[in-house]
Formats: structure tokens, sequence, C-alpha cells
């Protein structure tokens, strides 16, 4: 999303600095995990940079662990400051608000302490610890020094202002992709459904498959991804197309080609591009009716969102894939929903409104 950004800006002449981090390995890593509540080197760095430059704004999208809270301080000293909050990491050390593949609220306007307790990071007590502390570092010095948050759904504005972001410097700012191109067919034409992602628990391929074969929809069934789950599901569903690590612009060709999309993760996500390429290319797309999920997949009527980790729900919703009529009406419903809300033109106009909010 950053580099998307970055084009983005620099396509509409503005010129943008780019200023990277790396969570390095091994003890250089170990070091860098360490000074995560406040690392001094980064923030000198970053201050280096701002100073040789004579940026007129900063716009921060990550600070761990490298970089630290610590940036964020120092580069708003020099110049105006905005940050996008993409995950849910300065309340939830797992930064996804959810703890065995279910929803987690209780560091959410809390002291953050639970997350140590059920060893949230790593499943480590001693890095849990150091996660805490640099979340709480980063929540009250963001909250001192930021000009304005950018938060990618309403969902995620509702749940930083609880733990305790100034609501009055919020502002949604949803991730926006580039337009595939136009569809040489409509979504019923074809018969393959997509999942795409990490082959994992929390992303909730396994309930997938499962209702997959009880459903046994007259359709193909297409899994993009690696991931830990990669081997015992191959094994368990031989029926199933394993595409594996597949590049980016044959995902976008896929999805141009394709009858439809399933997302079934288990946690909120903040807001998922898979989503985003779904709506670009013209697909209804089937999934967890989290409320994040659902703010961003506007237009489309109840059936296309289900309980995320019932089987048999998944299994009965499956077969609304199955009706052309559904499908095709449901694909142009996200697609105008795209056009007007995560198009480039949009996100541009958006993001340079924030900026001059900031500037003005």
């Amino acid at each position: 999303m950053v580099e998307q950004e970055r084009a983005l800006l620099s396509e509409a002449g503005h010129a943008v600095i780019p200023y990277d981090t790396e969570n390095r390995p091994g003890l250089a890593g170990g070091l860098q995990f360490a000074a995560s509540p406040w690392n001094l080197s980064a923030a000198n760095d970053a201050r280096a940079i701002v100073e040789t430059t004579g940026a007129q704004i900063a716009h921060v999208h990550n600070t761990w662990f490298a970089s630290s809270p610590a940036i964020l301080r120092t580069v708003a000293q020099r110049t105006p400051l905005v940050m996008t909050l993409h995950n849910y990491r300065i309340t939830c050390i797992a930064a996804t608000l959810s703890r065995n593949n279910s929803p987690c609220h209780l560091c959410v306007g809390g002291s953050g302490w639970s997350g140590v307790r059920y060893r949230c990071y790593r499943n480590s007590t001693a890095a849990s610890l150091i996660a805490h502390a640099a979340a709480t570092m980063t929540r009250s010095t963001a909250a001192r020094y930021v000009s304005r948050f950018a938060v990618l759904t309403e969902f995620a504005r509702d749940i930083f202002e609880e733990s305790g972001v100034p609501a009055d410097r919020m502002i949604v700012v949803p991730n926006f992709t580039r337009d595939p191109g136009s569809r040489s067919r409509p979504p019923s034409a074809g018969d393959s459904v997509l999942f795409v992602g990490r082959l994992s628990e929390e992303k909730g391929v396994d309930v997938l498959l499962r209702a997959w074969t009880i459903a046994r929809p007259g359709l193909r069934l297409q899994v993009v991804g690696t991931g830990p789950l990669e081997q015992e599901l191959k094994t368990e569903y031989p029926d199933i197309e394993f595409l594996g690590h597949t590049p980016a612009s044959e995902v976008r060709a896929r999805l141009l080609e394709a009858r439809a999309v399933v997302f079934p993760s288990q946690c909120y996500e903040g807001q998922s591009l898979v989503l985003l390429e779904a709506m670009a290319a013209g697909l209804p797309v089937l999934a967890s009716g989290w409320s994040p999920i659902r703010q961003t997949l506007r237009g489309v009527d109840e059936e296309w969102f289900v309980s995320p980790s019932h089987v048999h729900g998944w299994a009965e919703r499956l077969k609304v894939l199955e009706s052309d009529h559904a499908v095709d009406s449901a694909g142009s419903a996200l697609r105008i929903s795209y056009e007007s809300t995560h198009a480039p033109a949009a996100a541009l106009a958006r993001l340079e409104g924030l900026y001059r909010s900031v500037l003005e």
C-alpha cells in the first residue's frame, strides 16, 4: 500500500522522499526489538532525512519495530506529521484484535497487560512485555505529536477512539488499488471461485474447504497462496486446485476471468487488498461478516456475508455462487463501490485533502 501511495503521489506531480527501515534478522534484529519502545538511532536517522530534504509534510505508515515511536516525536518537531494506522498494534500487540482465532478486545481501552498475560506476541512473556511497552509508547507519543491519523474503516476509528486516539484528529482514508481493466465477460460466465491469501488458520481456509466438501457446488475452487497449512490441506483435499505462490499480475488476470472470490477470514482484518482487487475486477465476494469487511463490501445483500467459523453456514451460503443473477448483480454493485471509493482518483483526492488540512 505504501508503494502504491508513493507512485500515486509521484504521478500527480508531488515530490515523494521514501524512507524505509528493515527489521533485521539475528542479533541485530534482537537489538532492534529490544529498543522498539524508543530507538534513538532510528530517531536520528529520521531527523537527518527531514532536515536534509526540507520535507513539507511527513507520512508515517509503520514504526514496528525498527523505527520505534521515537521517530514520531523527532519528525513532528520539524514538520507536520500524518500517520496511517494500518492495523491495531497500538492497542493490541498481536495487531489483529484476535486471540486463539477469535475476536479479543481485552486491551482496547485498557492497560494492555492482558496481551502480556496471554503472551500474545510470539507466544513469549518477555517478547510480549517489550511489545506492550512499545505499543504504549507509540500510542502516547502519537497522541501528542501526530497532526492527523488516517484509519481504514469506521470500525477502526471506533476501536482507536476507545483506545485513546483523539477522535477529532482521525479521518477515514480507505485503501485503494489500480484498475485492472475491463472484463471480457460477466462473472457468471466463469466457473472458478478464488481464495487468495495465506494458508493459515486465521485466514479461515480450513473452514472454507470443509464447507466446500459439504456443499459441493458445481464450480472449481482455486486456492492461491502458501502457508503452514498448505501440505496438510493438499493431502486432505486432493480434488481442490492449489496454485501456490502466484505473481500479482497473474492473480489480477485470474480475477478478471473468475466467477467470485471467497474471503473466510477468522479475524477482523485491516482492509485487505484482496477485497479491493476483487471489487475492481467486478467480482462478487462471499466473506466473513465482520464489521470492517462489511464496511468495505458496501452495496451487496446479506446473503454475501457468513458467520466466520460456522462451517455449515458457509456450506449453505456457497449456494449463492451458483446463481448467475446473484453473481452478476453483486459484482456490478461492488465495481460501482470500487470506482467511488477505492479507485486511484478517489484515493488521490483523499490524500491531497488530508495533507492540505494539515498544512493549513
